[in-house]
């Protein structure tokens, strides 16, 4: 049953149409929110220069969402790592490495945490909406993190709002995470992040994740979750649409595989296993493997074509944003990557349910043991060892279905009821 009409801020540092898989998660419960008679007041950074909007940015427009944009604080030129080409000349590549030396010696913590510098516009913008509004409770997701330690400041400088924080982790923080610059940290600096942690969990209500060992993990840093901060799991969730496509396979034989999204250096090995196991199966069943067709689409398209570049039969393609939804429902089979650290459903477990495809596991992770138990598709290594024992298996033998209780819906209802029981 949908709650009268309340505000509330949720804080997601990139809300489409920003691009990046950051927003997806609150981007649609904001909208699902939206949807059962809450006014969202979203906070959310500028889009980065030249970067594409995201996928999802048409699915957050509602007249009960109002969005709140502001500049970012971090050096721009510090976002030109990793997999971003850095364009520029001697002088830029100085430049950059001088405004790293700069964060590191002005911010405590990791000095790649983006939302760094964002609280002078941050601080303010949330005061506004809770000095015009009667805002009851603040959502406020990351990574980042440093934004989270402001979300906390706010509430704590203004009790007399008597504001309640919800705090929801996307991603392990604290605790052998290898992203953010945390794997790196000096004993110093990571009691930097640590007091961003404890300022957090000081003010927060509810801290939740998408999986209990995410929680787990504050525990292990030396936090006590309990009455106050409640802990919740809330996993990822499928939205149904009238859109989604209907699942159809071609009668002509051929085993069509599908992966759609990032591929992560740390899947490499998964990845080369799986090609050592195409080139057995090409030598002992070269009928079955002439059958196999394999499509990633992925930005990391490189990865894929130097893994596999002695199989014809798999291909890379440019990312499609929503329009991977129609070839994943023409796929025998779509790949789950497990994800290194994270022994969880990751979004596509939930939102390509409704599809029909069964899934296969590639890598190792407790996933595998879900995908199984469910009857939603198999491990990759029991898949193949059919393939090479000279019989594929049916795609059709699997439950492969949307479980009412993992719908958008049904997750924000979740948010609702501990809401209520908290007050």
């Amino acid at each position: 049953m949908a709650i009268a009409t309340r505000h509330v801020i949720v804080l997601c540092h990139d809300f489409p149409p920003n691009s990046g898989i950051g927003g997806r998660r609150w981007g649609l419960l904001a909208r699902g929110m939206a949807d059962r008679g809450w006014r969202v007041h979203v906070v959310k950074a500028d889009p980065l220069p030249g970067a594409d909007d995201s996928p999802w940015r048409d699915e957050v427009k509602h007249s009960n969402i109002e969005v709140h944009s502001l500049p970012r604080g971090y050096p721009q030129i510090l976002l030109h790592r990793r997999r971003r080409s850095f364009l520029g000349s001697l002088v830029d590549k100085i430049r950059f490495r001088l405004t790293l030396a700069w964060v590191r010696s002005v911010y405590p913590g990791t000095p790649y945490d983006i939302s760094l510098g964002w609280e002078p516009m941050l601080l303010p913008c949330l005061k506004r909406i809770t000095d015009t509004h009667p805002v009851q409770w603040m959502f406020a997701t990351g990574a980042p993190w440093d934004m989270l330690r402001v979300a906390a400041l706010h509430k704590k400088l203004n009790p007399q709002d008597a504001l309640r924080l919800w705090v929801d982790f996307r991603d392990p923080w604290l605790l052998d995470e290898p992203h953010y610059g945390m794997a790196n940290l000096s004993p110093q600096k990571y009691k930097g992040e640590l007091a961003k942690a404890r300022a957090i969990m000081d003010q927060a209500d509810v801290v939740s994740g998408p999986y209990q060992p995410l929680l787990d993990t504050f525990v292990e840093a030396g936090f006590l979750l309990g009455e106050r901060p409640r802990p919740v799991v809330l996993p990822h969730y499928y939205v149904p649409s009238d859109s989604i496509p209907t699942r159809t396979l071609p009668k002509d034989g051929i085993i069509r595989i599908v992966y759609g999204g990032t591929v992560y250096s740390h899947t490499g090995p998964a990845l080369e296993a799986m090609a050592a196991d195409l080139e057995l199966l090409r030598v002992r069943q070269p009928e079955i493997y002439a059958r196999f067709r394999i499509d990633f689409y992925t930005s990391e398209r490189s990865i894929v074509e130097r893994i596999f570049a002695n199989h014809p039969e798999v291909r890379a393609h440019a990312g499609i944003g929503l329009a991977i939804a129609g070839e994943v429902a023409r796929a025998s089979w779509f790949i789950i990557l497990a994800y290194n650290k994270k022994n969880y459903p990751t979004t596509k477990y939930y939102e390509f349910q409704p599809l029909g495809t069964p899934y296969l596991h590639v890598g190792e992770s407790l996933v595998e043991d879900l995908i199984v138990a469910e009857n939603r598709g198999l491990a990759w290594r029991t898949f193949i060892a059919a393939c090479i024992a000279g019989k594929a298996p049916d795609p059709t033998q699997f439950s492969q279905q949307a479980s009412p209780t993992d719908s958008l819906d049904h997750r924000v209802g979740e948010i609702e009821a501990h809401i209520e029981s908290i007050g």
